[in-house]
């Protein structure tokens, strides 16, 4: 796939998320959350990444609040075109990054090596566990950059799956995607 198709694959996934209802979004969320909660990577895990959800993304902050018992750990974007994991508890203070996602506005860091699973956001994925985001590249930089990573997953809507998603030698593929 050349990077225009991408670009086009991309285009037309926002579009489509852009486009969903707001009772397609509650439902969807809402089951997927409860699919994760049984995820049995999930259930065992003491330290899990997340993300906070952006325009229309499947949002596992349902879980957040009800997994106190989790050290839950917020991706936030470093000038080095990184991620750094920060602690966040339901109701810190969040600010907005530079593409206007919410970030968690806390020092306390955690490795990544330390995260049990990680809760990935994407624009489409494929059956062999690729997964296409928005291009920036910040969590297969982030994730390249450790020798021992998080259970990866992907977090969708069922119309996300496509056929095939050519991967680079440095994008790294999703363990499981959780998709209603």
């Amino acid at each position: 796939m050349t990077l225009s198709n991408k670009t086009r694959l991309r285009k037309r996934m926002m579009t489509r998320r852009n486009s969903v209802s707001p009772e397609e979004y509650h439902r969807t969320n809402q089951q997927v959350c409860d699919h994760v909660a049984m995820h049995p990577a999930f259930v065992n895990a003491h330290v899990v990444g997340s993300y906070m959800a952006h325009n229309n993304e499947i949002n596992p902050a349902a879980l957040t609040s009800a997994f106190l018992n989790k050290t839950w750990a917020f991706p936030r974007v470093e000038p080095t075109h990184t991620l750094t994991f920060v602690t966040h508890h339901p109701h810190q203070a969040l600010n907005k990054n530079r593409y206007g996602i919410l970030e968690p506005s806390g020092d306390e860091t955690i490795a990544l090596e330390s995260i049990d699973v990680l809760l990935m956001p994407l624009l489409a994925f494929d059956q062999r566990g690729h997964r296409l985001g928005f291009g920036a590249g910040y969590y297969d930089r982030s994730l390249a950059n450790n020798s021992k990573h998080p259970f990866l997953i992907g977090l969708a809507y069922t119309w996300q799956e496509v056929a095939q998603i050519p991967n680079d030698p440095w994008d790294i593929t999703l363990d499981d995607v959780v998709r209603i």
